[in-house]
């Protein structure tokens, strides 16, 4: 061998130990460097000489220089980094709301129970000024609390989003820091074998502090850069080109913002694309805690306020006025309107209004709504944003207003032009404990008593009892003000309850209580359900009636050529409803003439919203006998009269049935017990009762069945009891059994037609020969009363005006028992078990947040620490490869000192 091949290996050796020791010393300055990730050297022999002996070794060169990373490891720990980040700011957050709602000067518990406390005092005292101002007092406290407690939530949102928009610039500012190193990556790798150490650690340094931020995916690229993009795919880097993050109005929560990736000036919301990081952890606050605790809370201040507006709306205050609204009206025009967040891809004209309002309080449930019109259809959806249930799957109708309702709640289509693709945005609690108010100022103006009494009939027969009746509303479903209570301090017209059977009862106007009347529309032939609770009057305040009142009705009616049949004409009931689940807007029924109206009943009752009261009745009186010829007189084919053997074996009348001629009214009380031993258990009941100061016997079908009265051998005068306005208020009758009138009629009822809210009605004839002229008038009267036990024919109840009502501290009570009342979830929990259920939840939520952000730390150090254990730089280590490379760097040195040596001697000696 050489001197000068010595020298050449030699040479090679020192400039890999010199590499190597400059390696080392550049991981030893950078081992307290973030993000930097220890280098080594890698060598590898050149190639080899031939020599006749065989190949000779020729040294060494640096092949490479490379990071001790792991992109798996690495990986690993972004992804852990960014859920510990997560969890944190979700734990930091709910800790803060958790916090505000457990604090007793902030939070609802105390303010009310002294709110109730104050209302029972007020209860035990009704005349005391000093009990009823301090109602006042801690009903204005109570308000405060909900506006304190909205307003401490709008300001952690408020912080939230200011965090937000903190934590998206900081990301932005990454973005941009690692798509401009991308691109000194692509140069520095461009042409050669090596790859920029430094910019790798700076890059991934800077990717590591985007995942605390927003949790992202990272894939490379064959020219050493990286694309960028977040968990649910929306791309952030591509190459050196950046889509940056950014805040924009929520076009779902007003107020709020939603998170959106930039492109080309077109926003897309992330929202749901992102895991892991502040952001994530952000929005999770935002959504699982924030948002639920202003709508339940709100959803509390709706349930107090509309129970305790409704309750002392239907009493009185010591002025002897009705009760006004005590808090903020729940369905506010203004409130009612801006529940609905219109979205903006919605294409003009932007004319489109829609009304939210709440029906039913126990029904709400805290949860915001999405409703979409189909594209392609006129079909619309409503989704429940809390579990993405689909509520209401319908047609729009095109006719405004159009309502839907769900949930407790009404949506109402009130006008515009409503297009295919348009989607709505509905909050119904959300800002309703920013808009309590209390509106009580006055003491007196305090409704503890109520302005309705009902009481049982002195020498009533059976026992039937009746509640002391309450007022439920002084207007109707137009707002418009109820006639019974009109004339303050007077109810007018009083009202009777009268039993015409123990299982049926009517109720009247009792201004005459010699001569109660009929009500308009009548209240007539009402089922009584012997001990049970039978509300005695309807509750809808939209429903109407329609009483049928045909020329072809009753008595009178022209019969067929069948004296069997009733003679009733077939006619058409056409009725608008409120769209279905089908779409159906329109339902017709044809009623077939002769149907009796029990029939009719059945066929119309099918519609939705239709319910029919039917019923037969007919007076029987005048009845004589020719004499001679054994007369018979039979309803519905059985024989009313008694018959017995005379001693020839002939029959005869009973001698137990009075003469009718003689004994007109024994023979008619006898005739009524006939009729009630023969039809017993039957709908077919009778009694004898005075029509225009004569008796008649009444014979009632309360199903509304034909009744067919007979006679042979003898005569009576039959009337329904109904005047014909064509006959100056005579009764329409028919005589059986004389030389003109046949010997027998079928009778055919009367009945009425109750219809729901927006539910109208068309015949077909117009006029209907058996409706009459159509004029739907208001059932809902505005009040209640409760029947119950067992009531006698001929027993009745009084309900009237409470003209004592000083003292009276029903109203007062009913309203202190609203803490008691299960208002919140169908009625499952009270107002005070509903405020602990949010505290638990949020208290749950944050203890199970802490657990989460523990375990996900430990997780992250595991991660860092098996990251540092292959990557970073170990100090030991690093000072033993100094002595190692040193070692190899004076190996080398020697060696070529001796190469010198020998090159040298190889010169003297020529």
């Amino acid at each position: 061998m050489s001197g000068g091949d010595l020298l050449n290996v030699s040479v090679s050796g020192l400039n890999l130990s010199q590499t190597a020791l400059r390696t080392a010393g550049h991981n030893i300055a950078n081992a307290n460097t973030e993000g930097y990730t220890r280098q080594s050297v890698l060598s590898a022999a050149n190639p080899a000489l031939y020599t006749g002996a065989g190949f000779l070794g020729n040294g060494v060169e640096v092949s490479n220089i490379t990071r001790q990373a792991n992109e798996f490891v690495i990986n690993q720990w972004r992804t852990d980094t960014a859920l510990f980040n997560q969890q944190q700011t979700y734990l930091d957050a709910a800790e803060q709301l958790d916090n505000v709602l457990a604090n007793p000067s902030l939070g609802l518990s105390d303010a009310l129970q002294r709110f109730f406390n104050a209302l029972q005092a007020g209860a035990d005292d009704p005349t005391s000024i000093a009990s009823r101002q301090l109602i006042v007092s801690e009903g204005q406290s109570l308000v405060d609390r909900f506006n304190t407690l909205h307003d401490r939530l709008t300001t952690i949102e408020g912080n939230v989003i200011q965090q937000m928009s903190i934590t998206v610039s900081s990301a932005n500012g990454l973005l941009n820091s690692i798509a401009s190193l991308n691109a000194s990556i692509a140069r520095a790798s461009g042409g050669t074998n090596g790859e920029p150490n430094d910019l790798l650690d700076r890059r991934d340094q800077a990717l590591l502090e985007l995942s605390e931020l927003v949790g992202v995916r990272v894939n490379h690229l064959s020219d050493g850069q990286v694309n960028v993009s977040l968990v649910g795919g929306q791309s952030l880097i591509l190459g050196d080109r950046v889509n940056t993050l950014a805040l924009i109005d929520s076009p779902e929560k007003l107020g709020q913002k939603d998170l959106a990736v930039s492109n080309n000036g077109q926003f897309s919301v992330v929202n749901q694309e992102i895991a892991g990081g502040k952001l994530a952890g952000y929005i999770e606050y935002r959504e699982s805690m924030l948002s639920p605790a202003f709508n339940n809370i709100g959803r509390m201040a709706i349930a107090l306020a509309g129970t305790m507006n409704t309750l002392h709306e239907q009493g009185m205050d010591l002025n002897g006025e009705f009760g006004k609204r005590m808090f903020f009206d729940i369905n506010d025009e203004n409130a009612t309107s801006l529940r609905v967040l219109h979205g903006p891809e919605n294409k003009p004209p932007y004319n489109r209004e829609l009304t939210l309002k709440i029906t039913d309080i126990t029904q709400l449930t805290g949860s915001n709504y999405r409703v979409e019109i189909e594209e392609g259809s006129q079909r619309f959806s409503i989704v429940r944003e809390s579990d993405g249930v689909e509520v209401v799957s319908n047609l729009l109708t095109g006719r405004t207003p159009q309502n839907v309702e769900f949930d407790g709640l009404k949506m109402t289509f009130e006008g515009g032009v409503f297009q295919q693709g348009d989607r709505f945005y509905l909050q119904p609690t959300r800002d309703a404990a920013r808009e309590m108010s209390f509106d009580i100022q006055d003491p007196e103006a305090l409704a503890f008593s109520k302005p309705l009494i009902a009481e049982s009939v002195i020498g009533n027969l059976g026992n039937g009892a009746i509640t002391l009746g309450e007022l439920i509303s002084v207007s109707n479903v137009s707002a418009g003000e109820l006639p019974l209570f009109d004339i303050p301090g007077k109810m007018d017209p009083p009202l009777v309850v009268r039993f015409t059977s123990p299982t049926r009862y009517e109720i009247l106007d009792n201004s005459n209580p010699a001569a109660p009347t009929p009500l308009d529309p009548p209240i007539k032939n009402q089922l009584f359900i012997p001990n049970q609770d039978n509300p005695l009057f309807s509750t809808a305040p939209g429903e109407t009636m329609l009483v049928a009142n045909g020329d072809r009705l009753g008595i009178n009616s022209i019969n067929s050529q069948d004296d069997t049949l009733n003679g009733y004409p077939a006619e058409r009931f056409i009725f608008a409803i409120p769209p279905s689940s089908t779409g159906a807007t329109e339902q017709q029924v044809v009623v077939p003439a002769n149907s009796s109206v029990d029939q009719l009943a059945v066929l119309l009752g099918n519609v939705p919203g239709v319910e029919v009261n039917a019923w037969t009745e007919v007076n029987l009186a005048n009845v004589s006998f020719d004499g001679g010829a054994l007369p018979s007189l039979t309803l519905n084919g059985i024989d009313l009269l008694e018959y017995e053997l005379d001693g020839l074996g002939a029959t005869v009348i009973g001698s137990g049935v009075p003469d009718p001629s003689a004994e007109t009214n024994t023979f008619l009380d006898y005739l009524a017990d006939r009729i009630n031993q023969l039809f017993s258990g039957e709908s077919v009941t009778a009694d004898v009762t005075t029509v225009n100061g004569s008796r008649v016997l009444n014979v009632l079908d309360a199903n509304g069945r034909d009744l067919q009265v007979a006679v042979a051998n003898a005569r009576l005068d039959l009337n329904d009891g109904v005047t014909d306005s064509d006959n100056n208020g005579v009764l329409d009758s028919v005589a059986l059994g004389d030389a003109v009138d046949p010997e027998q009629r079928t009778i055919g009822g009367r009945f009425t037609i109750t219809l729901a809210e927006e539910v109208s009605l068309e015949t077909v004839p117009t006029p209907s020969k058996l409706m009459g002229a159509l004029d739907a008038k208001p059932t809902f009267l505005g009040i209640q009363a409760i029947l119950s036990g067992n009531p006698k024919a001929g027993d009745g109840f009084t309900l009237k005006f409470n003209s004592d009502a000083y003292g009276d501290n029903r109203n007062a009570l009913s309203m202190v028992n609203v803490e008691l009342m299960g208002l919140i979830s169908g009625g499952k929990m009270t107002l005070g078990d509903a405020y602990g259920v949010i505290i638990e939840d949020v208290g749950i939520k944050t203890s199970t947040a802490k657990i989460n952000a523990k375990a996900s730390e430990g997780v992250m150090q595991q991660s860092e620490s098996l990251r540092n254990s292959m990557a970073a730089v170990n100090l030991d280590e690093e000072a033993a490869n100094l002595i190692k490379f040193e070692q190899m760097y004076s190996a080398n040195a020697q060696a070529i000192s001796i190469a010198r040596s020998i090159f040298d001697r190889l010169l003297n000696s020529f």
